[in-house]
């Protein structure tokens, strides 16, 4: 899932493929696994893409993450916080929420500004 997100980042771009997952998501609504599970989704991804991915590709992780947990019937928020560095040039970062508490990757920092949580289900 890891390798299908970031070719599908690199060919369509982020807007397509968040557009695609919104459509191919938003009617598989299930019974959503035990805790346990969930987390034990959530550490195999992160751990996944320290080998998968490097540790440069927060927005890939989160996306494959969300789109397998979205399917076992996880509603979770994928956030992005954005600033700029010093010389101007946008930097932006991802990562993975279920009802406020991540689940992959970690927070922003202060100086990112919040884009609204995409959640395919809403």
């Amino acid at each position: 899932m890891l390798l299908l997100a970031r070719a599908g980042i690199a060919c369509f771009g982020y807007e397509r493929i968040r557009r695609f997952l919104g459509k191919s998501q938003r009617d598989r609504r299930g019974t959503a696994p035990p805790a346990g599970e969930i987390e034990s989704i959530a550490w195999a991804f992160n751990t996944a893409s320290h080998y998968v991915l490097g540790n440069h590709d927060c927005l890939t992780l989160a996306l494959a993450a969300q789109y397998t947990l979205n399917r076992r019937g996880v509603a979770t928020d994928l956030r992005i916080g954005v600033k700029r560095d010093e010389a101007g040039a946008l930097e932006a970062h991802a990562w993975l929420e279920r009802s406020g508490q991540i689940l992959i990757g970690r927070p922003a920092s202060a100086e990112h500004q919040l884009l609204p949580a995409f959640n395919v289900w809403s």
